[in-house]
């Protein structure tokens, strides 16, 4: 945020009490008080007084919430509390739209990317990160109650919809909504079979997108042709731009190929050889849009920028980058 408010810090710090709280519940109705406390803090932190799109986008994603908050109340309390038996088929269905709609995932993803594009960098980090801890870790625990077929119909439509969607994006902002939309596919594959691998992409997930983040925050950059300007002002930047894009798309032998090729490696041993080919059609697509972005702009670098100084977090983003590869080779033996 561009502002500093005094109370900001007060708010982060709800924002992580509300999230603890929710992990560490040990009934359905804490559970649900702390993902409203996390709700309430949060939207607190979107609104930023000299931009009115941002208090627009806090409106918004406050109906949206306020809306799946009700269905997820309403459905706890007929399922896990008052055990409506007339009404099970109903309230599941209400209960798991309630959750897809916190993840922002297809087929409830229509808000998402909206929104989104109107949020600050920091923001939008938080929201494809921090904010989906607590509707992953309930899926976690209920998805068995969901059939698989559907289920797995869920996750190829997210692959889908995450690498169409972002194809005609000229923002950057929308074009990672919909890439985290097509995360989110492969975290939900693994979730029921193996919450571990699921846990271990989303961490990865979150590291990868941090110095994307950071560097389209210090630079002020919000469109595909701002990025010339990056690649004027800093080439090592862009550079690091360049490996962490190519790294979210899952590129061998960079880090985010790792998690991708754990998951599908785990999926392969449950014979899901169909979801496996969908789910990399939707990378494929993922990556496509990321090398639109940088391609252009890398016909500019010369041999003369190979003899530039690197310095010390550049080398070591360099070497983490390609630390993908080598858990690879190590566990194919």
């Amino acid at each position: 945020m561009k502002n500093f408010i005094p109370s900001s810090p007060i708010f982060y710090f709800c924002l992580f009490m509300g999230t603890m709280m929710s992990l560490s519940a040990s009934h359905w109705l804490f559970l649900w008080i702390g993902m409203e406390l996390n709700l309430f803090s949060f939207i607190p932190l979107i609104i930023n007084q000299s931009n009115s799109i941002s208090l627009e986008a806090s409106i918004k994603y406050f109906l949206v919430q306020l809306f799946s908050s009700i269905m997820l109340i309403t459905s706890m309390m007929s399922l896990f509390i008052m055990n409506y038996s007339l009404s099970t088929l109903l309230m599941m269905f209400f209960f798991f739209m309630s959750i897809f709609t916190k993840l922002g995932i297809a087929p409830c993803h229509f808000w998402y990317p909206m929104i989104i594009s109107a949020l600050s960098w920091p923001m939008c980090f938080i929201m494809m990160t921090w904010q989906k801890i607590i509707p992953l870790f309930i899926l976690m625990f209920i998805l068995y109650m969901m059939p698989l077929k559907l289920m797995y119909l869920l996750v190829l439509l997210s692959s889908f919809v995450g690498g169409m969607g972002g194809m005609n994006q000229t923002q950057l902002r929308s074009l990672l909504a919909y890439s985290s939309i097509s995360h989110m596919s492969w975290i939900l594959s693994t979730l029921i079979l193996s919450p571990l691998i699921s846990f271990f992409y989303f961490l990865s997930y979150s590291f990868i997108l941090f110095p994307l983040i950071y560097i389209n925050f210090i630079y002020n950059i919000s469109s595909n042709n701002q990025l010339f300007n990056l690649f004027s002002s800093s080439k090592l930047t862009f550079m690091i731009f360049s490996l962490s894009m190519m790294s979210l798309g899952g590129l061998p032998p960079l880090f985010g190929f790792f998690p991708k090729w754990l998951s599908m490696m785990f999926l392969l041993n449950k014979n899901m050889i169909f979801m496996i080919l969908f789910l990399i059609m939707g990378s494929l697509l993922n990556l496509y849009y990321y090398l639109v972005l940088i391609f252009p702009l890398m016909n500019f670098f010369n041999f003369k920028f190979m003899k530039i100084k690197l310095n010390k977090n550049f080398i070591f983003f360099f070497l983490f980058s390609f630390l993908g590869i080598i858990p690879s080779i190590y566990f194919s033996f």
